[in-house]
């Protein structure tokens, strides 16, 4: 590594010029607003923000309190909608089960049946006592205004006094009565009865929804019909009781388009008409909830049905209500964001004012400083961080004082040491010259080791070679002594098996010999046999002939024995012929069998021949596998002096290359040392330049240190 020294002049003039250089991105632009890169500008910005931030705050909070006073007003408004409509499905399930139990009352359907017709004292008396319960039942509550019973039978049973007589047939056969007839026996809600008004002169001014039931013959066929009208005031009651405040629409809806608001005029709003009331109708939302806008103006909307009895509660609520609620929360927000702001400006504006005398004085005392005058003396009121800064700024200029006193002196000690550097600086040089020469020395003999070191390697190569050569050919005489030692020992198994066969071969030749011997024996006891038959069929034969010669004198009493006699000199000559051949055969037998015996013997003293023939063959085979296995050892051996050499010759390479590598170190820091004595030779020249243009600096610093006022 090359160190390169320069002098402080040649630092400056690289400054300078890296300075000018050195890349501005471009025209710069500067804006600057008077009084805002003040501390007091500082400062009052520094209020300012916070300030912004609270006032961002008060908005985020009256936003989000906002969102959440009106979502739980939705919530609230929206549960008390639900609720009314399900009040409104209990009084509908309440007047649907009265009206159910009305027409199923047996003496009714006994009555419009015609059941008493041939009793009229009895139908008269039924009647009376439908009426009377039947009011009971209907009138029980604060809900009917009023209730009609009539069928294509019997009279009309009715709570209003100015209707006498209503026609079934005319009411079945209207629209309404048809819609009633495909009811059967369920219970129908309407807001009208136009069909029943026209019939008794009603308006439906004087009800506000009605609840109708068929009255049903034992086949369920509809033969009559029950009417009850439910009051104005229980419809409406609901709805006045939830208050929901000014500009607020609630309504309940009938199936048939029947509006019954909390107005005291229904047809100033109409949501029958609106659109959003349709489509909730007509989909399967139980209750939903919206903003939209009616009139130009922003309401939200809430529906909810009244179970299944086709009816809807709605209402229609303005947003500004709503809204309205979040008065007195805005108003405490401006309230406290104007204080804050007051607050702080008085604060900045007091602290600023202070900082600002303050950091005046402590201005006019740097400013004296500057211009060389070290007499002045800080002085700052306040028990403040500003007067630790005035404290410290007089500690300062105490001790500046003392510095630029010491300066002066050190700087006359610097002149002098100056002159003592340039004869030192002299002397390194002419030792690093002789140093030089003696690294070029160093150098010269250890490019002549490397030489010889390279040299020895090449025949430790060659010496390698030849020792891998050995190696090889060692390595192969193994494997061809494995070989003949593995054929060996499965040749001398080979006869082992062999000498085991004919060992065998002997046992089962002297078996083979042992039977035939028992053989011939045996054929000898059959001679013996064929000579006992031979002399058995000798006496037969004399046997026969004496028979014979009795019968002849017997005659011809005898002349059956003479037969008996023939036929038994007849078998004894076959017997003395068979005899005779058999004695043939067995003389053969004993023949071939005395000859077998003969062969038999060769064949045994050839294999014990054999078999001493084979083991001189497995004795001379044992001795060629010893001989094979002790060359192997010998082989074996010469393989490990060889690996030993090869290990040596390893060691030795790496020792050589140890050498070169410690050689080739060697010069790398002869080198080092040479470029190294090449820095130091520069590094003294530019020492003699640093002295002069230290001798220089300390005059400059002397007369600088002469400009301070210090007394």
């Amino acid at each position: 590594m090359k160190i390169s020294w320069g002098s402080n002049k040649q630092k400056k003039e690289k400054s300078k010029k890296l300075n000018k250089e050195k890349p501005t991105g471009g025209r710069k632009i500067n804006f600057k607003i008077k009084g805002l890169n003040t501390i007091v500008g500082k400062l009052i910005i520094s209020y300012v923000v916070p300030i912004i931030l609270i006032v961002v705050l008060g908005i985020i909070s009256y936003r989000k309190a906002a969102d959440t006073i009106i979502a739980n007003y939705e919530n609230s408004m929206e549960n008390t909608i639900q609720k009314t409509a399900e009040y409104y499905g209990l009084m509908m399930d309440t007047l649907g089960t009265n009206c159910n139990q009305i027409a199923i009352d047996n003496t009714l359907q006994s009555y419009y049946r015609g059941v008493y017709k041939n009793d009229p004292l009895q139908e008269k008396k039924n009647f009376q006592e439908i009426k009377k319960s039947m009011f009971k039942d209907a009138f029980s509550g604060n809900f009917v205004k009023g209730i009609y019973a009539f069928g294509e039978y019997g009279s009309v049973c009715v709570s209003y006094s100015d209707v006498k007589k209503l026609e079934y047939g005319t009411y079945a056969e209207a629209e309404e009565g048809t819609q009633m007839t495909g009811m059967k026996e369920n219970i129908l809600y309407a807001g009208y009865h136009n069909d029943l008004d026209a019939q008794t002169g009603h308006t439906s001014d004087e009800y506000a929804f009605c609840v109708k039931r068929n009255i049903t013959n034992k086949s369920a066929k509809p033969i009559g019909v029950i009417v009850m009208d439910i009051t104005m005031d229980a419809a409406k009651e609901p709805l006045l009781q939830m208050e929901l405040g000014e500009g607020t629409v609630c309504a309940l809806i009938s199936p048939d388009g029947r509006q019954i608001s909390n107005l005291e005029e229904e047809g100033e709003t109409s949501f029958v008409a609106m659109e959003a009331y349709q489509n909730f109708v007509a989909g399967e939302e139980v209750s939903k909830a919206d903003y939209m806008k009616y009139n130009g103006k922003n309401y939200l909307f809430l529906f909810s049905k009244v179970g299944d009895t086709g009816f809807s509660v709605c209402t229609m609520i303005p947003r500004a209500l709503i809204t309205s609620r979040l008065k007195d929360i805005q108003t405490a927000t401006v309230i406290i964001v104007i204080l804050a702001l007051l607050i702080s400006g008085c604060t900045a504006t007091v602290i600023s004012t202070g900082m600002n005398s303050s950091i005046k004085n402590i201005s006019k005392v740097m400013k004296s400083v500057a211009e060389g005058d070290l007499t002045v003396s800080v002085h700052v009121k306040g028990e403040d961080e500003f007067k630790k800064l005035g404290d410290h700024a007089g500690d300062m200029l105490s001790n500046t004082k003392e510095l630029i006193q010491k300066a002066g002196t050190v700087s006359g000690q610097v002149l002098t040491s100056v002159s003592h550097v340039t004869d030192t600086s002299g002397q390194m040089m002419v030792t690093t010259d002789n140093i030089q020469d003696a690294i070029v020395k160093v150098n010269e003999g250890v490019y002549q080791q490397n030489g010889e070191v390279e040299n020895c390697l090449a025949k430790m190569d060659e010496l390698a070679e030849q020792i891998e050569q050995v190696d090889e050919e060692t390595d192969g005489a193994i494997r061809r002594a494995d070989k003949s030692k593995a054929v060996m020992e499965r040749g001398t198994a080979a006869i082992d098996l062999l000498e085991e066969k004919a060992s065998e071969t002997a046992r089962v030749t002297g078996r083979v010999i042992e039977k035939i011997e028992s053989l011939a024996e045996e054929t000898e006891a059959i001679t013996d046999i064929i000579n006992t038959i031979r002399g058995i069929a000798s006496r037969t034969n004399l046997l026969s002939l004496n028979a014979r010669i009795e019968a002849s004198r017997a005659g011809s009493a005898g002349s059956g024995f003479a037969v008996v006699a023939e036929e038994v000199g007849k078998l004894s000559e076959e017997s003395m012929q068979s005899v005779e051949r058999i004695g043939e055969i067995v003389k053969r037998i004993e023949s071939e069998t005395h000859n077998t015996v003969l062969v038999a013997r060769e064949s045994e003293k050839i294999v014990e021949e054999q078999e001493a023939a084979m083991g001189d063959t497995v004795e001379a085979f044992r001795e060629m596998s010893d001989s094979v296995n002790g060359l192997a050892r010998k082989i074996e051996k010469i393989a490990g002096n060889m690996r030993n050499m090869e290990n040596s010759k390893n060691m030795t390479k790496d020792a050589i290359a140890n050498i070169s590598e410690v050689s080739r170190q060697t010069l790398d820091s002869t080198n080092q040392m040479k470029d190294a004595v090449e820095v130091q030779m520069e590094a003294v020249k530019e020492l003699n330049d640093a002295t002069g243009q230290l001798d220089e600096e300390a005059q400059k610093l002397t007369r600088a240190i002469s400009k301070f006022k210090v007394e």
